[in-house]
């Protein structure tokens, strides 16, 4: 297939990947910004890499609506081609199409928990096959030669696959809309608008963070029972995202201590190129935020990490080194507990050791099990400090 075949068949659908409503996966799960690869096998040589971005908006909610979609596609940092879509619903929560203009209407189906999406383009037959796990969206498009119907088996030439894994790096909040919600201060109002102040003797503890600490709070009942630990993590956020919201989902909550996770995604570029002074610079704003407020800090190390899968080829290892033995040295003068995960989590290339992460960024069971009694150490320190 020519390159702009390629892009065209992956971007109508890949553009089909969110879940009708009524399907098995919730609409939270697939809202937001996602980013990964396109690989087309058989490989070529000499093949330039196709970088993708997908923004999943909100489903349309009533009959006869629509919401936008958007894919961007870039070779080397320079995007080649943006493609907007409307997913539409008809008659019915189940009655979904993607409406891509000019007329073209394709459909979607849930089969079990996999959306298969079949269609015609010129003289090719596509199936489009998409699931969500964990925080990996996953689809492969087969394409095979089309022909004229004929009673019984006819075969069909396959001419190849398109495989797409997509990591998520943004929430929900600042997609698809003109003056966004960047910061995605929405995502805890309503959790924080019932939260009561703490009781006379409860040692809240708030964890701040990105997509490890959003996904660590979902183990704090099995891992700190009966602790007063509230997460506000939030899934692709940099440090300066983490500054906006701090007083609402930090100062206001009123914590004993607060543990502050974040940095990797800056490294990574999720909102911008950062330089190390930028996210330390931020950092810093964070810890005195607290401190002027009589909240104990805990600084814990970025996470080791060798690449990002949605960002390859950064070499992020001695950016996280040099980050964290800033945190270090700022954290023994300034009051702070420094939380050293690193240390317990690389491996020999200054990645996270495979037992702990399934993606070489985000901990798993496992790894969420052997960070919980280290921070618990730093917060029983952090308390102790006057």
């Amino acid at each position: 297939m020519a390159a702009d075949t390629i892009l065209r068949t992956a971007a109508i659908l890949m553009a089909i990947g969110a879940p009708p409503a009524g399907a098995q996966s919730g609409v939270a799960e697939w809202a937001g910004v996602w980013r990964g690869a396109l690989v087309n096998l058989p490989l070529r040589a000499g093949a330039p890499t196709v970088d993708v971005t997908r923004e999943i908006g909100p489903l349309p909610s009533a009959d006869s609506t629509c919401g936008l979609w958007r894919t961007t596609y870039a070779e080397a940092g320079v995007t080649k081609a943006v493609k907007d879509y409307q997913l539409c619903r008809g008659a019915g929560p189940d009655d979904l199409y993607l409406d891509e203009g000019g007329g073209v209407r394709l459909s979607a189906r849930w089969i079990g928990d996999v959306l298969v999406s079949p269609f015609k383009f010129d003289d090719l037959l596509l199936v489009s096959t998409i699931r969500l796990r964990g925080e990996v969206l996953e689809e492969e498009i087969l394409t095979a030669g089309d022909k004229p119907a004929v009673s019984g088996a006819l075969p069909l030439p396959a001419r190849g696959i398109q495989r797409l894994t997509l990591y998520r790096v943004g929430p929900v909040g600042r997609v698809n809309e003109t003056g966004a919600d960047w910061a995605a201060l929405r995502r805890y109002r309503k959790d924080n608008a019932t939260l009561s102040d703490p009781v006379a003797g409860e040692q809240r503890v708030v964890f701040m963070g990105d997509s490890i600490t959003e996904a660590w709070a979902e183990y704090f009942g099995a891992l700190f029972p009966g602790k007063p630990y509230l997460g506000r993590g939030i899934s692709g956020q940099t440090t300066p995202q983490m500054v906006l919201r701090f007083r609402q989902d930090v100062i206001a909550l009123k914590p004993r201590v607060v543990v502050i996770l974040g940095g990797t995604n800056d490294i990574a570029g999720n909102t911008g190129p950062s330089t190390l002074c930028m996210i330390e610079d931020n950092l810093e704003s964070m810890v005195e935020m607290a401190r002027a407020n009589g909240i104990k800090v805990v600084l814990v190390s970025v996470l080791p990490v060798f690449d990002y899968p949605w960002r390859p080829g950064l070499e992020p290892a001695p950016k996280i080194v040099a980050l964290n033995a800033w945190m270090k040295r700022y954290s023994a003068g300034h009051g702070a507990v420094f939380l050293d995960l690193h240390a317990a989590m690389t491996d020999e290339r200054q990645g996270m050791r495979r037992e702990f992460s399934e993606d070489g960024v985000h901990p798993n069971e496992t790894g969420y099990r052997a960070m919980a009694p280290l921070v618990k150490t730093a917060i029983l320190t952090a308390l102790g400090r006057r």
